[in-house]
């Protein structure tokens, strides 16, 4: 046997096995990296649909409410200095701003409408007719947009 061929298939495995070790840790760090980024984005969305339904609900309530002062004028209105109402808005507002695209925009001008509507509305001694309509219209367009930012979504999240 040649021992220049010895140490040349020696070294030649050698550098392989190197080679190849390199290849698979790059290849565990590419797959543990894209693993991680995948949970968090689902996190993301699970916490954003959580907000979501729950800002939804709050608005499904402040419609009732509005739509009874807006036949009895006697009906109080909702307002928004209400644990509530902060815990609810902060929560999709922050929740929405962390997604992609322009959702987070939409719904912080959704949310800062109704706001204004609502504190409008609590504002004067009562309500005319015409405030609580604009009242109404505004928390539905927030309404709205969260239905449907919901329903785009709904296959998003396992």
């Amino acid at each position: 046997m040649d021992p220049q061929g010895w140490w040349g298939l020696l070294l030649q495995g050698a550098l392989s096995a190197v080679v190849g070790g390199i290849v698979a840790a790059l290849t565990a760090w590419a797959v543990v990296t894209a693993t991680h980024r995948h949970q968090q984005r689902a996190l993301l969305l699970t916490e954003a649909r959580r907000a979501a339904v729950g800002m939804l609900q709050l608005a499904g309530r402040f419609l009732s409410m509005l739509e009874r002062a807006r036949e009895d004028r006697g009906q109080p209105v909702p307002n928004t200095e209400g644990s509530d109402w902060l815990v609810a808005a902060s929560s999709v507002e922050i929740a929405m701003f962390s997604l992609p695209g322009g959702i987070g925009a939409r719904i912080s001008h959704d949310l800062g409408a109704a706001r204004r509507a609502l504190e409008a509305l609590n504002a004067g001694a009562q309500p005319e007719t015409e405030d609580i309509t604009a009242g109404i219209r505004c928390v539905q367009a927030l309404s709205d947009d969260l239905a449907d930012w919901l329903m785009d979504g709904r296959h998003l999240v396992v």
